[in-house]
C-alpha cells in the first residue's frame, strides 16, 4: 500500500483498503446531550421574577462612575447574553446609560 492509502486504511480502522466486505465500526455521538435547560423554559412569571432579579442585582453594583460592563457580568456571575439583554432592558428604562469603551453608569 501506497504512503497515501496507508492513511485512510488507518482511520477506517480495517487495516487495509476498503472492500466490499470491509466491516465498519458504527459511528460513536460526538457529544452527549448535557445541556441544562434553557432559561425561557420556566413559567413567565418565574421568567419575570429571574429578569428583576438579575435587573435589580445590576442595579445594586452600579453608581454614577463608569463601570466596566464585562467586569460587572463577570463578577456578578451572569452570562454575557443574559447580561446583554438585562443591561440593553435597564438603558431603554432610563435606568443606565452607556459610556465609551464599554463602560456603564447609573442614571
Amino acid at each position: 500500500m501506497g504512503p497515501l492509502g496507508a492513511g485512510c486504511a488507518e482511520c477506517s480502522g480495517t487495516g487495509g483498503p476498503p472492500s466490499a466486505g470491509t466491516r465498519r465500526r458504527p459511528a460513536s455521538p460526538v457529544f452527549e446531550e448535557t445541556a441544562p435547560a434553557p432559561h425561557g423554559s420556566g413559567s413567565p412569571a418565574e421568567e419575570a421574577g429571574r429578569q428583576k432579579s438579575i435587573c435589580a442585582r445590576i442595579l445594586a453594583r452600579l453608581n454614577l462612575s463608569p463601570t466596566d460592563e464585562d467586569a460587572l457580568l463577570r463578577d456578578l456571575g451572569i452570562p454575557a447574553a443574559e447580561g446583554a439583554q438585562e443591561l440593553l432592558a435597564l438603558e431603554l428604562g432610563g435606568e443606565v446609560q452607556r459610556s465609551g469603551g464599554g463602560f456603564i453608569h447609573r442614571n
